[in-house]
């Protein structure tokens, strides 16, 4: 018999982490049971987490905002492989549109590739700047209150202790404000550093950087990956990478070339992954 299910996958952008964690609260403030990788998850356990519990959750929304789906035209990305494995999972799919996200738009539309496609065709949730309430209500009430016949696959009990984890953290997030007024431009509980003048910044001194040229390495060999001016300052990437190479700058966080190895042995950039406004890129 089809029943109702309030198991909940969300799928987002780091840049997007104020949106996720605002419908993270709403829903399980409403009784459902929500994943969603609210800290950083070990890149042993990434693929394990990630693709198990798309396959052990009735419903998958995706956080559409105009610059979400930029770099899916790349197979391996994170992003991509989520909406692809839950089109093949045949999830309950909900496209959450914000920020005046939409299909049809010409940036929008050349990313929506291969299977990906098939994503446009399902009917999207718009959320109006400042009625973040109403559109959750609906949210619950239309789009997630039909029962479905879905396979839903266990997943292990280690994959389970790391979803707790995650839930646990998610959970001791401030309240995000919400409903008549925007979500404000913070990322998780870390706050945003102004960025001062490079005319009036203390000039450090770290091996492999010449700061005096803005971004260019002192040895001459380019840095694996590289922090471009779009970097917020929010200090999330430094803890995260495993050889030590991010260093905060005058203006922004730096990639130290001598140091950065790309990370090797990890499937990606701890960097690139923990960033909430994509803005680590290969040099």
């Amino acid at each position: 018999m089809p029943r109702v299910e309030k198991t909940v996958f969300i799928s987002y952008r780091r840049a997007n982490l104020p949106w996720a964690l605002a419908i993270y609260q709403n829903l399980t403030a409403h009784g459902y049971d929500i994943f969603f990788d609210y800290e950083s998850i070990g890149s042993g356990d990434f693929e394990q987490v990630i693709i198990g519990n798309i396959r052990a959750r009735a419903h998958f929304l995706v956080v559409c905002t105009p610059s979400a789906l930029e770099r899916c035209g790349n197979p391996g990305d994170w992003l991509r492989r989520e909406i692809e494995t839950a089109l093949d999972e045949k999830r309950n799919i909900v496209p959450i549109f914000l920020e005046g996200f939409d299909f049809a738009h010409p940036a929008i539309s050349k990313c929506l590739t291969g299977k990906l496609s098939n994503l446009q065709k399902y009917n999207g949730l718009d959320t109006p700047n400042g009625y973040f309430n109403e559109a959750m209500t609906r949210l619950r009430e239309r789009y997630l209150n039909i029962p479905l016949e879905a396979v839903l696959h266990p997943i292990p009990e280690t994959v389970q202790r790391i979803v707790q984890r995650q839930q646990s953290a998610a959970n001791q997030a401030p309240a995000t404000p919400v409903g008549r007024t925007s979500i404000p431009p913070t990322i998780g509980s870390g706050s945003v550093k102004s960025k001062t003048p490079a005319s009036q910044a203390r000039v450090p001194s770290i091996p492999g950087w010449d700061f005096t040229s803005r971004a260019k390495p002192a040895t001459g060999s380019a840095p694996v990956m590289k922090i471009t001016e779009d970097c917020i300052s929010c200090g999330a990437c430094q803890p995260e990478c495993p050889t030590n190479a991010i260093h905060e700058g005058p203006e922004t966080y730096l990639i130290s070339p001598k140091i950065c190895d790309g990370c090797k042995g990890y499937n990606a950039p701890q960097c690139v992954d923990i960033c909430p406004v994509d803005c680590i890129v290969r040099a």
